[in-house]
């Protein structure tokens, strides 16, 4: 057994009653966008979730051509989620943010490929934001950098000046 047929094995076994291929891509075709895809409500929202979302439907794609065309036709409804809400511009930008302020999108392709055994092309589109699939190195990190720049001039500004109190002249004994 391959890698990807073994990680697909053994995502099928973590959740119970899942049994063939088109379980798992059912289940998580319905579960796409789990706990990131909406609106950040509080602090807590996006905050260390980790959901295999990107690489089940990375190894399902490494497997397209052994697929049957219930699965083929999952795999069309799930890009097209995906690329609804690219248009709407919020795709790259939510799951980064869920990744956290260390986040990259090389480094969640590094940690896919390792999981899998292939390395991720760039035909898997949910893992290349635009700038990245065009060459740019400054990857949409840069946007989630900006976002905590902006929390954090937020909270200065909202954060009562801090009151100094005297202290005692220090004890010299010079004379």
């Amino acid at each position: 057994m391959d890698s990807v047929h073994k990680y697909l094995s053994e995502e099928m076994n973590s959740y119970n009653g899942l049994n063939t291929i088109e379980d798992l891509a059912k289940f998580m075709y319905g579960s796409a966008g789990f706990d990131w895809i909406n609106d950040k409500i509080n602090d807590w929202d996006y905050f260390d979730n980790y959901y295999p979302e990107f690489e089940v439907r990375s190894a399902l794609e490494f497997i397209r051509p052994e697929l049957p065309s219930s699965v083929l036709a999952i795999l069309d409804e799930w890009d097209a989620l995906y690329k609804e809400w690219i248009a709407k511009g919020i795709f790259y930008k939510r799951y980064a943010e869920v990744g956290g302020w260390r986040f990259t999108w090389e480094n969640a392709r590094s940690d896919a490929t390792e999981m899998l055994g292939r390395a991720i092309p760039r035909s898997h589109f949910w893992y290349w934001p635009p700038e990245e699939k065009e060459g740019n190195k400054a990857s949409s990190s840069k946007v989630i950098h900006k976002d905590v720049e902006k929390q954090l001039i937020e909270l200065l500004l909202n954060t009562k000046p801090l009151k100094f109190t005297k202290t005692r002249k220090s004890q010299s004994t010079t004379k």
